[in-house]
């Protein structure tokens, strides 16, 4: 609070989640050890916190690892279309991750290989919030999908050792 001197920091709802988990999981050695999170909801957001602080960049724009782009040689099945994210980027992680690229691009996929599954009967809306619970049951189609998800989010991280080389990875958010 401001009448104790103590500085207000506003961060987005990802950088917070990035910087709780850090702290959470360091504790007490959290200002010399860096970490990554992945943090994926309805879309895809993230941190990097590096001695303790989230890296913020010169627009404020550090951090946002849905928007980078995933090698999906092996991730996509060999018919599957190319994702297509929110932002016009294709291929990025929030276009295979997210509960937006789950409704948008790996759902209507899998439904096409799986004509008869009871979500093809539900709005796509609806059908890409049930995939996570019927995951959970051990669901086909669903775990397809969620396999999908977590080697983009794999990649994500690979790419990001390559230029952080952090401590720890954290993944979070309603959809995983």
């Amino acid at each position: 609070e401001q009448r104790l001197g103590l500085p207000v920091v506003y961060m987005n709802d990802a950088n917070a989640a990035a910087m709780y988990a850090h702290y959470a999981h360091f504790g007490f050695t959290a200002a010399h050890r860096s970490s990554v999170a992945a943090i994926v909801g309805t879309g895809f957001g993230g941190g990097v916190v590096e001695a303790g602080d989230v890296l913020r960049g010169a627009a404020g724009m550090a951090g946002e690892l849905g928007h980078v782009h995933v090698p999906m040689d092996g991730l996509l099945e060999p018919d599957q279309p190319l994702p297509q994210c929110n932002c016009g980027f294709r291929g990025d992680a929030e276009s295979v991750a997210s509960l937006t690229g789950i409704r948008k691009n790996l759902l209507p996929y899998w439904l096409s290989r799986y004509p008869r599954h009871p979500l093809a009967s539900l709005p796509i809306a609806e059908a890409a919030f049930a995939v996570r619970g019927m995951a959970e049951k051990g669901d086909e189609l669903s775990l397809h999908i969620f396999r999908q998800q977590a080697m983009a989010i794999g990649r994500l991280f690979t790419i990001a050792a390559n230029f952080t080389d952090p401590h720890a990875y954290f993944v979070g958010g309603g959809v995983v």
